[in-house]
């Protein structure tokens, strides 16, 4: 699956930090989010957002882009999130996750090979053959 992060990373913990203070750095994190949401809607380039607005500079200097990921690469919210959009759309709404606010732009996901009878026949073939050479059979057939 390919596609962009804009992050919205929402809350210095210090140990200084009150709770008020972390509940309204969160708060301004997804205004921010919302706000950046709105401007997708109208038309404005989610890589030169993310450039912009994201916190983490890694992906900010490349627009946003991650490229191929797979579950477990990222927060699973954000995963979720990736599932449930079609290629070249956005989430309408903040997404988030332990690290704080995120937006997410599905550009396209791979096809997933299929499994027709004779490629599963060789497979079943294949591991049979392995099984058999790791566990010292000989196999004759009549």
């Amino acid at each position: 699956m390919w596609f962009f992060l804009l992050s919205q990373s929402s809350i210095q913990y210090h140990c200084s930090t009150t709770s008020e203070e972390k509940k309204t750095a969160e708060q301004k994190a997804y205004d921010k989010a919302k706000d950046i949401i709105e401007k997708l809607k109208k038309g404005e380039d989610f890589s030169k957002l993310a450039k912009e607005y994201s916190k983490d500079s890694t992906t900010a200097s490349k627009g946003g882009a991650l490229g191929k990921i797979n579950k477990g690469d990222y927060a699973d919210e954000v995963f979720e999130a990736l599932k449930n959009l079609k290629d070249g759309s956005y989430s309408t709404s903040p997404v988030k996750s332990s690290y704080g606010y995120h937006i997410v732009y599905r550009i396209s996901q791979d096809k997933k090979a299929e499994l027709n009878d004779e490629l599963t026949k060789e497979i079943k073939t294949t591991i049979g053959k392995e099984i058999a050479d790791e566990s010292g059979f000989s196999v004759k057939a009549l």
